[in-house]
């Protein structure tokens, strides 16, 4: 055999043996692959679960609904939980320790959850990315209070926007139309309300179309919040007072207590200062009664405005003051600029322009680190004042040289 065609056949022999050894190689990677996307798969399935179950357990600790009742918990580990348990029957001192634990409970919330929240959206884009769609939706509804609450509105945008996409792609109209009720009302907070009303209607149309009476009741308070925006508080208050009837006819106190508030400040815009007033007191004395501090808050906050408004600036300073305290707690950082801005207007209103001017930048700073579009208003309210502060000063003798 000619020794060109000899050296032919051991260069095709080690050309196969090579192929199959890289046939086997492959395979063997891929069976690894396989493996570490198996671990990551399981890993990250891990990972999502811990954070989806730590914030639907912290996400109890911040509703008026399930407060009392955790706190009642940890009194008593035998106890059975009532969820319709009525704490008007309480005596005062078991009331107290109810409400003074569950603070707690909803303070020490706040802080895990703002601690852990790179974590928990990192969790919930995971979620997404793997397509668990109706875990990422319901997680995402569990962060929203905490997103609002704090005010990390670009997030809470982000994730309800996640929330209503995902829970279409899950199939599940209900979780899908609690989060168009959020994104609504998420644009309307950032002033963009012709988003709000759109995604608000799709939602008030699917709450009817599902016969949830309390959702619809839900979105009508919304879509009063948009019409006040709006600056037409003659249309928000027929809206507020709509969602109070349903809310009234399914018990439901912890939206009785919004639709009072929505329908105070409407009443405020339309110069009903003796209405405003009562409504406002009503929304105050629900949401103490449900143990919901936020809402406790505002409706201290807007009595203030109504007390300031009627010509009671030391009442307005007490009420908005007890406001502040509660903001300052739960960590409202936009009701806490908010509330130092009404704060300002009822000192400057009894002609104390140093704390009204200190109230007022302290509001400012935190506006502008929320990017908030509050900024130049109260730049400008400072500037006026400032003013008006140096004009008051004295002069003092001017003195030239050689005299």
């Amino acid at each position: 055999m000619p020794l060109s065609l000899v050296m032919l056949r051991k260069s095709r022999f080690r050309a196969a043996k090579s192929l199959r050894h890289a046939i086997m190689q492959r395979r063997v990677l891929n069976r690894q692959l396989a493996e570490q996307q198996k671990v990551y798969a399981q890993a990250a399935q891990r990972y999502e679960a811990f954070y989806s179950r730590l914030v639907h357990a912290l996400n109890d600790h911040l509703q008026p609904s399930t407060q009392r009742v955790l706190a009642q918990r940890t009194f008593d580990s035998d106890s059975t939980i009532d969820m319709n348990h009525d704490w008007s029957d309480e005596t005062n001192e078991g009331r107290e320790r109810q409400q003074k634990k569950a603070r707690q409970l909803e303070m020490e919330a706040l802080a895990t959850l703002a601690e852990e929240r790179p974590n928990i959206l990192r969790a919930l884009w995971s979620a997404h990315e793997r397509g668990r769609w109706k875990e990422v939706a319901e997680l995402a509804q569990d962060l929203a209070i905490f997103l609002y609450q704090a005010s990390y509105r670009s997030d809470w945008l982000e994730v309800t926007e996640l929330a209503a996409r995902d829970a279409a792609l899950a199939g599940d109209p209900k979780l899908e139309v609690e989060a168009l009720n959020y994104i609504g009302v998420a644009y309307r907070q950032v002033g963009n309300l012709t988003e709000a009303e759109t995604y608000l209607s799709r939602a008030l149309e699917l709450y009817r179309q599902l016969e949830d009476r309390e959702g619809e009741a839900l979105v009508l308070g919304n879509m009063a919040g948009i019409h006040f925006a709006g600056k037409a508080p003659d249309i928000a208050l027929e809206y507020y007072e709509g969602a109070f009837e349903v809310f009234q006819e399914l018990r439901n106190k912890v939206g009785q207590a919004l639709s009072l508030m929505g329908m105070g400040i409407s009443l405020v815009k339309l110069h009903r200062l003796e209405e405003a007033g009562s409504r406002l007191q009503q929304a105050l004395d629900l949401h103490k009664n449900i143990g919901d501090r936020f809402g406790e808050s505002q409706a201290l906050n807007n009595l203030g405005i109504v007390q300031r408004l009627r010509g009671q600036p030391e009442k307005a300073i007490v009420s908005v003051q007890a406001s502040l305290q509660i903001k300052r707690e739960i960590g409202d950082r936009y009701g806490t600029a908010l509330a130092l801005s009404n704060l300002a207007r009822a000192f400057y209103k009894l002609g104390l322009l140093e704390q009204a001017i200190e109230a007022w930048e302290e509001g400012l700073e935190l506006f502008e680190g929320l990017d908030a579009p509050d900024v130049e208003r109260i730049a400008n309210h400072l500037d006026q004042v400032r003013h008006e502060l140096q004009a008051k000063e004295p002069q003092g003798n001017v003195r030239t040289d050689g005299i």
